[in-house]
């Protein structure tokens, strides 16, 4: 193969690897906890229940989740959420299958997102604190 074809082939190559390359996706740093009310379930166990956040670009568009993840024991929950760009995310909060939950998180690039909650009455005393929420 003379010179010319292989700088061709490269070329080629390195055009077609840039033209297929997904967008950067911007990302956020999640840090939560969730508890029970010992009325509710007097364990101490407040393992599996579960956080998603999704994304639909528009409305006949599939909906994607971006972040989908369980609480351990101790009800922690941490992750990182990549997400296509700054925006009001909706947010899905689960127990047992069951949703008990539900809220918006602003997804910001670099920014992170503390948050806790006790089971029951999320609506009541969920707290959030974002770099985004306090703007």
């Amino acid at each position: 193969m003379d010179i010319r074809k292989l700088f061709y082939l490269v070329f080629l190559t390195a055009i077609l690897t840039n033209c297929s390359s997904e967008p950067e996706m911007e990302k956020a740093f999640l840090d939560g906890r969730f508890t029970v009310a010992d009325t509710l379930d007097n364990t101490g166990d407040f393992s599996g229940i579960q956080l998603i956040i999704t994304y639909q670009e528009n409305v006949d568009a599939e909906i994607d989740t971006l972040f989908n993840k369980k609480t351990n024991k101790d009800g922690v929950i941490k992750g990182i959420v990549k997400f296509p760009r700054k925006n009001i995310y909706p947010v899905f909060i689960k127990r047992n299958g069951n949703q008990v939950g539900a809220t918006q998180f602003i997804l910001a690039d670099n920014d992170t997102l503390k948050f806790s909650g006790e089971l029951p009455g999320l609506d009541q005393n969920f707290e959030l604190n974002s770099r985004e929420q306090r703007a």
